[in-house]
């Protein structure tokens, strides 16, 4: 007989990551014990978690940089077009 599978929502799962950081002195078995999930379970999403943010701290300043370019091409074509407004 198989196990049904449980889904955990995305919040769970951060939830069950900060746990164990506001819980350094439990082992990520006892923290897996508190929260219902199996060692193995916690261990993947830290590990996904860890994944994901180092993703996220490289894209962080491409995307400040192309946010501020955006502008600065809006900035550029509203200019263009005033010019042309003036012309006509």
């Amino acid at each position: 007989m198989s196990r049904q599978k449980t889904h955990h929502t995305k919040q769970f799962k951060l939830d069950a990551i900060n746990y164990r950081k506001e819980h350094p002195d439990l082992t990520q078995v006892e923290c897996a014990k508190n929260l219902g999930i199996g060692v193995s379970t916690l261990a993947r999403w830290e590990a996904q978690f860890r994944d994901n943010d180092a993703i996220f701290r490289l894209l962080a300043p491409v995307a400040t940089l192309l946010r501020k370019r955006k502008k600065s091409l809006a900035l550029s074509v509203n200019s263009v077009m005033h010019r042309m407004h003036l012309m006509c």
